[in-house]
């Protein structure tokens, strides 16, 4: 059943969007078409949704059909502005998240892949809880109270993204998360307790490089883009270490534009 409350004007705006199960993707009104299959996802492109005294902006639950998520606004839903749960194979892409208890959330999810999205002033920018597999790359995450925030997950990467200004932490990593890898990030003026990783069974560097830190004081005698000596990651609860942190920051994050 399909619940989308407040179809406002033929502007293509939503005040709030329910979907739960694969069925109600063939019936519901903000799906562009596709067939949900790897080489032809649904597709959910191209909406406003004010989510002002609502509980989600958009809520997806119960499918595992391929579904593409793009260039959606959404903004002030009381719990999450996009919530994902029970979900396997969605991207998300290029949407704007922002004044929510969640810019982003994901429960229960597998191979979620968020892309070039930009999450901005939430309590928590991307929350996965119980979930592995998925991808976050290319995503200004900021002026969030948590950038990353990460309980019980695995096999996950994080990537090529712009983490900065969140008011707790950048990255929040709990004691049963593990096997999570981070590379090719730029960790610049978290405030408080920049990152929290709370053991060693994540990867905070991949093979050929780690991450950028802004308070990372190491030289690079070599010119090779590395620190020659390891970072230690601030306010972990653990020694946790970045082997192979970066001098400069990374280029190839999220392409910011106001």
């Amino acid at each position: 059943m399909v619940l989308a409350v407040g179809l406002i004007s033929a502007a293509r705006t939503y005040e709030s969007v329910r979907i739960v199960g694969e069925k109600s993707l063939e019936e519901a009104e903000v799906v562009d078409g596709g067939s949900g299959t790897e080489n032809d996802p649904y597709v959910i492109k191209d909406w406003q949704i004010d989510a002002s005294g609502s509980d989600y902006g958009l809520l997806l639950k119960g499918t595992d059909a391929y579904i593409l998520i793009s260039e959606l606004v959404v903004s002030g839903a009381r719990n999450a502005n996009l919530s994902l749960r029970e979900v396997e194979n969605v991207t998300v892409k290029g949407c704007k998240l922002k004044n929510s208890d969640n810019g982003v959330e994901v429960i229960n999810g597998k191979h979620v892949e968020l892309d070039h999205n930009r999450v901005t002033s939430n309590k928590f920018g991307i929350s996965i809880v119980k979930g592995s597999r998925s991808t976050i790359k290319h995503n200004l995450i900021r002026s969030n109270k948590f950038g990353i925030y990460l309980e019980s997950v695995e096999l996950n990467e994080i990537s090529y993204n712009q983490v900065e200004k969140n008011s707790w932490n950048g990255v929040y990593v709990d004691s049963t998360s593990r096997t999570n890898t981070f590379h090719y990030n730029n960790f610049i003026d978290n405030q408080v307790a920049p990152i929290r990783a709370a053991n060693r069974l994540n990867n905070w560097n991949g093979e050929e490089a780690g991450n950028y830190w802004s308070d990372y004081t190491g030289e690079d005698q070599d010119g090779d883009g590395i620190g020659d000596t390891a970072f230690k990651i601030p306010s972990s609860q653990t020694k946790v270490y970045d082997y192979k942190p970066l001098v400069e920051p990374c280029s190839d994050t999220y392409n910011q534009v106001d």
